[in-house]
């Protein structure tokens, strides 16, 4: 049975889960995505969008299992949890890919104006829906891991042995930490740029990349960090307390999906502003042309 801090915070992630939906729905609506540099945003705000899915069917399984006796839903909420952790792999993936793209464009310009061009966007969507069947193949033939729900058991980790919950654990942790690396590096350049050249102007694709930095530092790096100095007291778990580190994740999207709203928005009102004031000046000076002189 869940305690009453569980179901308010399974609630507080149905309502995360659903906002993330439907800003990302929003963002990829108008996202220009026939822009080179744009399309891993475009394929990260639609994982964006259906982890919100699959997420919210997890809260929203996790709810209806407290208020009935029925151990199904112990495998339903087993399964949508397994569902979901595929959509966060790849999620992970497609940053890492932007964070090491957007090094590759601010570093290497030319290069990677020559060759990005050359790597097929299919190849690139099949390689981020591939790495999280990857890591279970991986676990399958390296760990003898087996697909059994054991009795009770509502989380992936729960039903893993030994070695496949070290190398799950470690697969995560090396690529959230390379994506960071990266971010960093991709922040250092920009920041030296705008001290330097004083240019402010950072392009879109810039922009958003610094928004994934702060992001993953906040909701991957410092909460999976707090989540496991607290776990050591048993104040939380997904019985006593939830699934904290899936609500605080889901609040790292929305706020990601906020941020990155402000920045295309914010795009769309300078060069709408910019397209006002040229128009204005062009009719003032036809307007010029037509005055007639008075003698």
């Amino acid at each position: 049975m869940f305690s009453y801090h569980a179901i308010v915070i399974n609630f507080i992630g149905v309502f995360f889960a659903i906002f993330s939906c439907f800003i990302n729905i929003f963002n990829l609506k108008k996202l220009e995505k026939k822009k080179e540099d744009m399309v891993l945003f475009y394929f990260r705000f639609i994982l964006d969008a259906f982890f919100g899915a699959t997420i919210l069917f997890f809260f929203a399984i996790t709810i209806s299992s407290n208020f009935s006796g029925e151990k199904i839903f112990n495998s339903i909420i087993f399964l949508s949890g397994f569902f979901s952790s595929l959509v966060g792999r790849a999620r992970v993936a497609v940053t890492l890919m932007i964070s090491v793209e957007r090094v590759m464009a601010v570093f290497t310009p030319v290069f990677y104006r020559h060759y990005r061009p050359l790597i097929s966007n299919s190849a690139i969507l099949s390689l981020i829906i591939g790495y999280g069947l990857f890591d279970y193949l991986i676990m399958y033939f390296f760990c003898d891991f087996e697909f059994v729900i054991p009795t009770s058991c509502v989380t992936l980790t729960c039903s893993m042995n030994l070695c496949s919950s070290q190398y799950w654990a470690t697969s995560k942790s090396v690529i959230i930490w390379l994506t960071f690396f990266f971010a960093i590096i991709l922040s250092m350049k920009l920041l030296w740029k705008v001290i330097k050249e004083k240019n402010k102007d950072l392009n879109k694709a810039n922009r958003l990349a610094l928004i994934d930095t702060a992001i993953i530092f906040l909701f991957d790096i410092l909460s999976n960090i707090v989540i496991h100095y607290v776990s050591r007291e048993d104040v939380f778990n997904l019985q006593n307390g939830g699934p904290i580190l899936a609500v605080l994740r889901q609040l790292g999207c929305v706020v990601d999906a906020l941020l990155v709203f402000r920045t295309i928005t914010r795009k769309v009102k300078v060069v709408n502003a910019a397209k006002t004031s040229k128009n204005n000046m062009i009719v003032g000076h036809e307007k010029g042309h037509n005055k007639q002189p008075t003698s």
